[in-house]
């Protein structure tokens, strides 16, 4: 795993490695706050939202997470 803490908590994102799959998850004050990226083969499969470590939607479309994300960028 990599990224960066602020005050001791993890912040900003972070990226978590298993054998063919990367998790990006966007962290503020230690807890998952912002989007979640799942990548298999280098490849994005599966996109999630967090509030406060609370998942608060998903997608496995990226038409569709573009269509309730307009203003999301990366």
């Amino acid at each position: 795993k990599e990224g960066s803490y602020k005050n001791n908590k993890a912040n900003n994102w972070w990226i978590f490695y298993s054998d063919k799959k990367k998790r990006k998850i966007q962290y503020k004050n230690g807890k998952k706050e912002g989007y979640s990226l799942i990548y298999i083969n280098n490849r994005l499969k599966k996109a999630e939202r967090y509030e406060s470590n609370k998942k608060t939607g998903e997608w496995t479309s990226y038409f569709s997470f573009k269509r309730d994300n307009p203003n999301a960028k990366f």
